[in-house]
């Protein structure tokens, strides 16, 4: 929603949009009280296509510097639980040719109120927790990050009370 009003994006979203192809995404359950749990989001069937930005900025030694930023919006109601944001996903052939197509300096860009940018409800969105090893150095970086993990029930608080003797 603040993409046309923040300086740096309202520039690169007159002449630097693009599309990311990807398998899937992972966010982490936004709960201060509890250990926080990847999960791995995508579709049944197919790759997502996200609305991103992408800048090239040239370095003080001759090289260039590219960046991409991937745009968010308000979370689907079947991952409300799970986080408030997610990224935009580009439904279809349709969707993603609007979005690269966008003429800001002519089209009023209402990102509120234009289908493209609301949140994705499709039936084809699955989710599934993962390894936390996600989130360790040298652990993460492989095929098995995405495979599905059973998660343990919660200790019961009657567990920590048993004495042994």
């Amino acid at each position: 929603e603040t993409c046309s009003t923040v300086n740096v994006y309202s520039r690169l979203l007159k002449q630097r949009r693009c599309v990311v192809c990807l398998d899937g995404f992972f966010e982490w359950t936004d709960d201060w009280k509890k250990e926080k749990q990847p999960y791995y989001i995508k579709r049944k069937d197919k790759p997502l296509f996200i609305a991103a930005l992408y800048d090239i900025t040239n370095v003080g030694d001759g090289t260039q510097l590219r960046t991409v930023t991937l745009l968010t919006t308000s979370v689907c109601n079947q991952l409300k639980w799970l986080h408030d944001r997610m990224p935009v996903i580009l439904s279809n052939d349709d969707s993603i040719n609007k979005w690269l197509n966008l003429n800001p300096t002519n089209d009023n860009i209402d990102f509120k109120n234009n289908h493209v940018f609301k949140s994705y409800n499709n039936e084809d969105l699955v989710w599934y927790p993962v390894s936390k090893n996600i989130n360790k150095i040298g652990k993460g970086d492989d095929e098995k990050c995405i495979e599905p993990v059973k998660l343990s029930p919660p200790t019961k608080i009657t567990s920590f009370f048993l004495i042994t003797i």
